[in-house]
C-alpha cells in the first residue's frame, strides 16, 4: 500500500526473529511484530543449505494490530548441523514478503546422553538428532578401550545397553553420529 509522498506501509513490521537450539535437540523459533496490518499468517520454513526451504507449518497472525505481538514455534526435528529458518509473512489478500533468513547449528552435546553402569555394563540413553548409526565406545579413564557397539538410532530417545567390565575409576563414554561426536564421564 502506498500513502503520502512515496512512503511505503509495509503490512507487516518484524521486530525481530530468533533461533535457538534447546537441550532436547529441537530449534525454539520466536519472533515479533510491531504492528500488522492485514496479516493472515506466518509461513514457517527451513533450509539445511540456505538456499532450498520447505515449508514446516503456518502460524496464525493477528490480522491488524498497532501493538507488539510475539510468535513461537519449535521444530522438533532439525536436521543435525546447521539449519536456516525463514518467515513467509501471508496477508489476507495472499501477498507475501520473506524475512531476513536465521540460522543455528544443531548438534551433540552431553546433556542427549545418560549413562547409568554397574560392574558388568551400562545403561546408555541416548537423545538422538537424526536416524543413523551411532557408535559407543567406552573408554577408561587413562584412555584404554573397553567396548564399542555399533546402532542404528532414531531421531528421538534410544536405549541400548553395552556390556563391558567396569572398574572402580572414572570412564568415558563417547558417541559418534554423523560427523558429530561427544563425551561424557561417568
Amino acid at each position: 500500500m502506498i500513502e503520502g509522498a512515496g512512503a511505503t506501509v509495509l503490512p507487516v513490521k518484524l521486530a525481530s526473529f530468533t533461533a535457538i537450539a534447546n537441550k532436547q535437540g529441537f530449534v525454539n523459533l520466536a519472533w515479533a511484530t510491531a504492528s500488522e496490518k492485514d496479516n493472515s499468517h506466518f509461513e514457517v520454513t527451513r533450509s539445511v543449505n540456505g538456499i532450498d526451504f520447505e515449508r514446516l507449518d503456518d502460524v496464525k497472525g493477528n490480522g491488524n494490530s498497532d501493538v507488539v505481538n510475539n510468535y513461537s514455534y519449535t521444530d522438533n526435528s532439525p536436521a543435525a548441523g546447521v539449519n536456516y529458518y525463514q518467515l513467509k509473512q501471508i496477508d489476507f489478500d495472499g501477498k507475501s514478503t520473506v524475512s531476513k533468513v536465521v540460522s543455528v547449528k544443531v548438534g551433540l552435546n552431553q546433556s542427549n546422553i545418560k549413562v547409568l553402569a554397574n560392574k558388568s555394563s551400562i545403561t546408555v540413553n541416548y537423545q538422538a538428532l537424526a536416524n543413523g548409526k551411532a557408535s559407543f565406545t567406552v573408554y577408561s579413564v587413562s584412555g584404554t578401550k573397553l567396548a564399542t557397539v555399533q546402532q542404528n538410532v532414531s531421531v528421538g530417545a534410544n536405549q541400548l545397553s553395552i556390556p563391558v567390565q567396569l572398574g572402580n575409576s572414572l570412564h568415558l563414554l563417547k558417541v559418534v553420529q554423523g560427523s558429530e561426536s561427544v563425551s561424557v564421564k561417568f
